[in-house]
């Protein structure tokens, strides 16, 4: 009888590895915040070796800047679609778009947290501070041109206010899901529904 040879087990294409270490530092960054998740967790629970996290990130520094940027692009696709609505709509924010808003704090509340962490390590850390200076830089220099694009401010509108348009925004949305996330009572839900309404309110001419 013939002996069967195994087939050699299929090696993951680059892409792959990448989703699956991408995966598995977002549920630790969520759980357990930056600075208490390892970089031998996170590689253990995708499957792979530490060194195949360093192959394709680096460092945990830039897969934590990596995660951001996803964490980042899904947040603001749906500021900017609740914003759009709001256009469409005399410029007005409607209830379900600001209960969306409101939403969008509360569940990204735990990604700020770790947020929170990186950005205090940066005040200490020059190599910190300049990967966190360029994730910032990027987010608000596409959320500036985004929000340009809509043409929230009108068409006579300075194209070099939409930076600070875009600067309030993060800020007041960072802000709000920092506090709830440390006092969900003082700011429950309908509270922050009211401050993002008052807000873009304010902000839209």
């Amino acid at each position: 009888m013939a002996t069967v040879i195994p087939a050699p087990a299929r090696r993951p294409q680059r892409s792959e590895v990448r989703t699956r270490i991408l995966g598995a530092a977002k549920d630790a960054f969520l759980d357990h915040g930056y600075q208490r998740t390892s970089v031998a967790e996170i590689a253990a629970a995708a499957g792979f070796t530490k060194g195949a996290v360093y192959s394709n990130f680096g460092s945990k520094e830039e897969l934590f800047a990596e995660f951001c940027r996803i964490e980042f692009d899904e947040a603001t696709s749906r500021l900017l679609a609740d914003l759009v609505r709001t256009t469409q709509q005399g410029r007005r924010l409607s209830a379900d778009a600001a209960l969306h808003l409101g939403a969008l704090v509360v569940e990204h509340s735990a990604f700020q947290c770790a947020t929170d962490e990186f950005r205090s390590l940066a005040g200490r850390s020059a190599e910190i501070s300049a990967i966190y200076s360029a994730l910032r830089e990027d987010q608000l220099s596409r959320l500036s041109t985004e929000l340009r694009d809509l043409d929230l401010l009108g068409t006579d509108a300075d194209p070099d206010h939409y930076r600070p348009l875009a600067v309030t925004l993060l800020a007041m949305l960072n802000a709000l899901a920092l506090e709830h996330r440390a006092a969900p009572t003082v700011y429950p839900l309908d509270d922050l529904v009211a401050t993002m309404s008052l807000l873009i309110r304010g902000l839209l001419p």
